[in-house]
């Protein structure tokens, strides 16, 4: 509805903040991915708007090795990149 009116979109698509944060945070580049083609989705009629994602800089919802929150971000990047959205936020 204001996808015309805006500069641009921010989704917060933090992967430990799903419902289902298990799933989702086993599984951050699909979670990412997933959640930005599905907004696409939803603008494709609108006018062209920018969307930028916030990604998670880490887990909240459990411990991460260092290695695995490399992996993690890392992920989440690659997800927002491929997606082709403007670009991405921490």
């Amino acid at each position: 509805v204001f996808a015309g009116s805006v500069d641009s979109i921010n989704p917060m698509v933090y992967p430990s903040h799903f419902a289902e944060y298990r799933d989702a945070s086993a599984n951050p580049y699909r979670t990412v991915f997933n959640s930005l083609s599905s907004l696409k989705q939803q603008l494709k009629d609108q006018p062209p708007v920018k969307i930028i994602a916030y990604i998670e800089a880490y887990n909240y919802r459990y411990p991460l090795s260092p290695a695995q929150k490399v992996n993690y971000v890392r992920a989440q990047m690659r997800a927002a990149e491929d997606s082709k959205i403007t670009g991405w936020y921490f």
